[in-house]
């Protein structure tokens, strides 16, 4: 996935099946950390639940998202 979104030009071709693009940039890195020095970090700290919750606003869905649709969501994480 990095190699896709850092040098489109070298594939012809991508498919990915449930691949989730950790870190393809340094924004979404940064995002994904929580404030923490890494994402293992962050994880760690917070959980997955409640990381998710965090991240999902930001990283995954769209502005506007209904609250309730990133709480489930979140919850899916346990």
């Amino acid at each position: 996935m990095v190699l896709a979104a850092e040098h489109p030009q070298k594939l012809r071709t991508l498919s990915l099946v449930l691949a989730a693009p950790l870190t393809i940039s340094k924004s979404l890195g940064t995002a994904w950390n929580c404030g923490f020095g890494s994402l293992e970090e962050a994880l760690e700290k917070l959980g997955p639940v409640e990381w998710a919750r965090q991240t999902s606003a930001s990283t995954r869905f769209p502005p506007g998202t209904d609250p309730a649709l990133i709480e489930w969501y979140a919850a899916k994480m346990t």
